[in-house]
């Protein structure tokens, strides 16, 4: 497999050799071979343990000369003293890619340091690219692969993760985030840019998010993103803002951290969307693989109770999103449903009307009119829907309205704040459809649609 193959044979090989898998299996054993059988893996794998003649019932090998076939990539998972020679066999075996698990190198003393040099040297003199070391090295859910050592949460979503910390590979809660991921580790070849052109045309991934502690080369790392994000979405967590967590990073991967307000400028102006948090991380990369783009920044809101709208305006406000006024049309749907003492604009307080329905069935039936008349006004870009989820019966009426009224106006996007006693059971039937969602807090929704908006202003 030659060299100029970009990352294919670390996102789509079709035979792997685990180098050093080890003969423990079981709970705890944080065994290679182990997980990669248990995702589903079609390939060919070929174990190498020089102590051990077969590993979970597959024939093993002594060494990687002596398997009898070609190999896409290796994974190296031995001490780290063992590492260069081992690269050198699988150089000499014409394997193209390797990913190193081992920690220890530049992310420890000067003795790793020499030892991560010296990893470099060889596989480049042999033509070979190299994930890590200090990595769980890729994942790809399209073909059940993963060569981490522990289980690694992927789903067939058109998320690439690029990332420095095997942390998102394992998963947040209730996110699976990776469709296909590299963990780069301390990044001594492969590196943000070369992902981030492996995933630039690839038509399985949609999106791309980025764990970032630092990068060597800065320029040609924003020339690439600037690239890319007129393509499709790039979101950046930068970590090590302050000095004593810049520090803490150079120490995790050995990785040029830079100032942060130079990052935020730079980020900025090539743009990438640059995320606060986990929390940020996880509602964008939803956000933007569920909900239809955001062609402007005006929102409409529909609220329960008046003071939440207040509350909703200050926030619109802090997040460069403009309330949007509403159309004759729209403020008459909404005034013809409504008490004629109702002052109606925006936002729309929809409790006098739905209040004075007689069923739960007929309450969410008037929130829906609502709702479809502000997302059939050409002024509003998107729409927020703050209300009560009183009991499970009427938490199932609102989520089923919501979801239909979703699907009538499929080209904007229709987000909501619930809150009351059946939120959950509300929130889990609208985040579970994949065509909307729901937050825990006012605040992430309106910082979602705002980070949206962003984005299309910059495409445009």
């Amino acid at each position: 497999m030659g060299s100029d193959d970009g990352l294919k044979s670390f996102l789509e090989p079709k035979s792997v050799a685990l180098v050093g898998v080890s003969r423990r299996t079981g709970q705890a054993s944080f065994n290679i071979l182990e997980n990669l059988l248990s995702h589903g893996y079609r390939g060919t794998v070929y174990p190498v343990n020089p102590h051990a003649g077969e590993i979970l019932g597959i024939r093993t090998y002594p060494s990687v000369k002596q398997i009898p076939a070609d190999v896409d990539l290796a994974v190296i998972s031995t001490p780290r003293e063992l590492v260069p020679p081992l690269i050198k066999e699988c150089t000499d075996k014409d394997i193209r890619a390797i990913v190193v698990v081992a920690q220890g190198f530049a992310d420890a003393d000067e003795e790793g340091k020499k030892l991560q040099k010296e990893v470099v040297t060889i596989a480049r003199a042999g033509g070979a690219r190299v994930v890590g070391p200090n990595t769980f090295g890729t994942a790809n859910a399209f073909i059940d692969f993963s060569s981490a050592f522990v289980p690694v949460e992927m789903a067939r979503v058109p998320v690439g993760l690029i990332c420095q910390s095997g942390f998102f590979f394992i998963g947040f809660p209730g996110l699976r985030l990776i469709g296909k991921g590299i963990d780069l580790g301390n990044a001594c070849d492969v590196d943000f840019v070369d992902g981030l052109e492996s995933f630039e045309d690839d038509p399985q991934i949609r999106l791309i998010a980025l764990h970032i502690e630092g990068v060597r080369d800065g320029r040609r790392f924003l020339e690439a993103a600037r690239r890319v994000a007129q393509k499709k979405p790039v979101l950046v967590l930068k970590t090590g803002r302050s000095e004593q967590a810049a520090r803490m990073a150079r120490s995790h991967t050995g990785s040029l951290t830079g100032n942060d307000e130079v990052w935020q400028a730079a980020l900025s102006s090539c743009g990438l969307i640059r995320v606060d948090d986990i929390d940020e991380l996880s509602d964008l990369v939803r956000a933007f693989s569920c909900l239809p783009p955001m062609k402007g920044n005006r929102v409409g809101v529909v609220s329960f109770t008046g003071g939440l709208g207040i509350v909703a305006v200050d926030s619109c406000e802090r997040n460069d999103l403009e309330l949007a006024k509403l159309s004759p049309q729209a403020k008459q749907t909404i005034a013809d449903m409504s008490p004629p003492w109702l002052n109606i604009g925006n936002p729309v307080d929809a409790w006098p009307a739905v209040s004075s329905q007689a069923s739960f069935e007929q309450m969410t039936k008037a929130l829906a009119t609502n709702l479809r008349a502000l997302l059939a006004d050409p002024q509003v870009d998107a729409l927020i829907l703050m209300a009560t989820a009183f009991t499970p019966a009427f938490a199932r009426d609102l989520a089923e309205e919501i979801l239909e009224t979703v699907a009538a106006f499929p080209h904007k996007p229709l987000v909501s704040y619930l809150y009351g006693p059946a939120v959950e059971e509300a929130r889990a039937i609208l985040n579970g459809s994949g065509k909307t969602m729901s937050f825990p807090t006012l605040e992430r929704t309106i910082r979602t649609l705002s980070q949206m908006a962003r984005h299309h202003r910059f495409k445009s």
